[in-house]
């Protein structure tokens, strides 16, 4: 075999697998602008060239720019496309957002009755005795700043609630009070609330088995291990778009589906492995649980027994082709209903008199799963018990004990502090954690307490 042929198979070679590598990381990116910007724009309403200023290039940069985006003429679908190479097409659905079209048939949903706003419907916000209002003037404004062009914060919302009365909220231009905005991770805190509506209304015990879910059922794991991250399932998640959580969530048809054929990377119990395998597991299962199969039934149950009593009115569930909320990452609701849902918890399960969570439920999500060590993970929660989420940062400001928090990609934070009686609400597009500012924010939020506080 002559030398020139020995390079031209070594180049073919090499082109072979480079493009092995890179597939299914353009594949991951492409779906994910595809269903970002069906999301955001089609959706929410969010122009196209700001969501794609913050959410979206930047989401998958360093290719984010190079990835074609075109609109259809009906704005029911959002096509996404890389050079030539990977494409995908998210449409957009009434009541369930945007759900990628894999070339199989999806699953008929009825839009689930999202509540209508309440005459009164506090969306002011009124100035507090608690707070020296200049200070907490100061502390919002400075959230929007941008101290780093190289490394931009982008934030979209903050909003603050004292004793369940909305005190401040400042929102970035071309966003409103009514815009709903991804919580990405935030989603998982959504779905740890929806398997608590299970355990109240369809007695189911967390620490049984959770059936139907192949190699989980067969090791024994139980709701409590999916939701504290120690199932063991086999869904990698590293960020890297050839994981097996991006994988799942932009190139399968049947997310939960694809999670339970996946080999265990553990025994359940045994490991903590942040991945979002968990809660779409656990999504599925409030399927089967809450509408016997049928996710239309699911979700009315959902509305009916959540989000009508907090008159959530702009929340969103994405979803897989099959009718399964994407429940590890794509929920979209406004800073206020965000606001909402940690109040919730704030209030102990409790909202106007009516329990809408089990008595105990706040406790066992706050409670910290003694697997996951310095990064104090709760079950669908954060929690502040060692110092924050990432306590090894010490010279960041800390939240105070009792704290406990949902947090996504992107630096989006409900914070919930019991003892000052705070929701505080930060929604943007910051890559970098240390950019985002939050800490501070939240810091400052805290700092703009007055020391003996009065009135609301």
């Amino acid at each position: 075999m002559n030398r020139r042929l020995l390079i031209v198979i070594a180049l073919v070679c090499a082109v072979v697998a480079v493009w092995v590598y890179v597939r299914p990381m353009a594949a991951s990116a492409v779906g994910l602008a595809a269903r970002q910007a069906c999301s955001l724009h089609i959706g929410a309403g969010i122009a196209l060239p700001l969501a794609r200023a913050t959410y979206i290039d930047r989401h998958v940069r360093p290719i984010g720019p190079y990835i074609v985006i075109t609109i259809d003429q009906t704005a029911t679908a959002a096509h996404a496309s890389l050079l030539g190479v990977a494409s995908a097409t998210a449409v957009h659905r009434d009541g369930y957002g945007c759900v990628l079209d894999h070339g199989l048939a999806l699953t008929t949903l009825t839009p689930y009755p999202l509540p209508e706003a309440e005459a009164g419907e506090i969306n002011q916000p009124e100035k507090s005795a608690r707070f020296d209002s200049g200070a907490l003037d100061t502390v919002i404004a400075d959230a929007f700043e941008e101290p780093s062009p190289s490394e931009p914060r982008q934030t979209m919302a903050v909003l603050v609630l004292s004793n369940g009365q909305l005190v401040a909220q400042k929102y970035a231009t071309g966003i409103s009070p009514d815009t709903p905005l991804p919580g990405f991770s935030m989603a998982k805190s959504m779905t740890a609330t929806m398997i608590g509506l299970l355990v109240k209304h369809k007695n189911l015990d967390v620490m049984s088995v959770v059936p139907d879910a192949g190699q989980l059922t067969a090791a024994g794991a139980t709701y409590d291990d999916l939701l504290r991250m120690v199932s063991g399932v086999g869904v990698a998640e590293d960020g890297s778009g050839r994981d097996g959580n991006s994988i799942m969530l932009t190139q399968r048809h049947d997310a939960a589906g694809y999670a339970v054929q996946q080999d265990l990377h553990a025994e359940p119990g045994e490991q903590y492995a942040y991945t979002g395998g968990n809660s779409v597991v656990l999504a599925q299962q409030f399927v089967n649980l809450a509408g016997d199969g049928d996710p239309s039934k699911a979700y009315a149950f959902l509305a009916e027994q959540l989000l009508k009593p907090l008159q959530l009115n702009s929340v969103v569930l994405e979803t897989d082709g099959v009718g399964t909320f994407l429940g590890s990452s794509f929920m979209l609701a406004s800073a206020l209903d965000w606001a909402k849902l940690g109040q919730l918890y704030l209030q102990n399960g409790v909202w106007e008199g009516q329990r809408v969570l089990p008595a105990d439920w706040v406790k066992y999500v706050s409670t910290k799963t003694p697997q996951s060590e310095a990064r104090d993970y709760g079950a669908g929660f954060w929690v502040a018990v060692d110092g924050g989420r990432d306590s090894q940062h010490g010279h960041l400001p800390r939240p105070p004990e009792d704290a406990l928090f949902m947090h996504g990609m992107m630096n989006q934070a409900v914070y919930i502090l019991p003892t000052q009686s705070l929701v505080v609400v930060r929604l943007g597009a910051t890559r970098s954690y240390l950019a985002s500012g939050e800490w501070e924010l939240l810091a400052g939020v805290l700092g703009a307490l007055r020391a003996a506080p009065d009135g609301n």
